[in-house]
């Protein structure tokens, strides 16, 4: 059994279940309904992430730009394309970057221009249930419905954000429902054999923009510019929090 299973398991499921929580990844295969599907696809994503911090996943670049490299990767079994910014950062800290995570439920957070508001609708024991709202234009308006769920140990520091369906929280009158696939995270790491506050910062998304857009338009058509902008977002985050 993974850390991240043996964390959640005894009562991650139940609470999800007693919201009325399901996993929401449309498209991907093996998927038990309720908490113990979204315990599963944490697992999945906390799996993906420290594969690839050891070098398991032949992540593809698109490029590099003011110390923010960007890269992307196609799961088997998703349905939408996988994206990645990371940048190494000097004299941080755990803190500065769980200040990033949890910013933007106090302020409008300043590195992302897509961002209109955000709403705490469930919490317990540091897992939230949110309703993310962002432009995406020139598509309509978008909203997601996520759980936010941290993993920390003494050499790294992940929040997972994983979709979910809840009849308590429908879509809002006015947006699109979009969605987190698996992985999605935010990750920080103290770099091996290095300065013991240098860390590698890591933004791991997997989104699906719902809608009328079949995922492969999405895939294709969007993108270069979906990809493009996360160099912006990169530097913002890496300028505001750790530097």
């Amino acid at each position: 059994m993974s850390d991240i299973r043996s964390a959640y398991e005894e009562w991650l499921p139940g609470w999800c279940d007693s919201l009325g929580l399901s996993v929401a990844f449309k498209g991907q295969k093996d998927q038990t309904p309720g908490g113990g599907g979204i315990l599963d696809a944490l697992e999945k994503s906390e799996t993906f992430a420290d594969s690839s911090n050891v070098g398991e996943i032949e992540w593809k670049r698109f490029g590099v730009k003011n110390g923010i490299a960007v890269d992307h990767f196609k799961i088997k079994d998703s349905p939408v394309f996988t994206a990645q910014w990371s940048c190494t950062v000097k004299n941080s800290s755990f803190e500065a970057f769980e200040k990033f995570t949890n910013d933007c439920f106090d302020s409008p957070p300043d590195w992302d221009d897509t961002y209109l508001f955000a709403e705490k609708l469930e919490e317990r024991n540091g897992v939230l249930l949110v309703k993310w709202h962002f432009k995406a234009a020139p598509l309509g308006k978008r909203e997601m419905l996520y759980l936010t769920i941290p993993h920390k140990t003494s050499e790294k520091s992940t929040v997972h954000y994983i979709s979910v369906t809840c009849s308590k929280h429908p879509r809002t009158k006015g947006f699109t429902r979009a969605f987190n696939f698996c992985p999605s995270y935010d990750r920080c790491i103290l770099q091996a054999g290095v300065d013991a506050k240098t860390m590698k910062l890591e933004h791991c998304m997997t989104t699906a923009i719902g809608g009328w857009i079949p995922n492969a338009a999405w895939n294709n058509v969007f993108f270069k510019p979906v990809v493009k902008q996360m160099f912006a977002e990169g530097m913002r985050v890496r300028n505001l929090y750790f530097e």
